[in-house]
């Protein structure tokens, strides 16, 4: 039997981070192609307020 990684259920990409969640209060791994887009927004926001 093979063991496959598990794999983000949005885009495919396998899941290797690893963060506390809040909600379950357990760690859980998190997709970081997904992630960088989660933040890129928020970044956005914050470099216009510094300018």
């Amino acid at each position: 039997m093979t063991a496959y990684p598990p794999t983000c259920v949005t885009c495919g990409a396998v899941l290797i981070g690893w963060e506390m969640s809040k909600k379950l209060q357990s760690f859980v791994c998190f997709c970081p192609a997904c992630r960088k887009q989660e933040e890129a927004p928020s970044r956005e926001v914050v470099l216009k307020k510094a300018a």
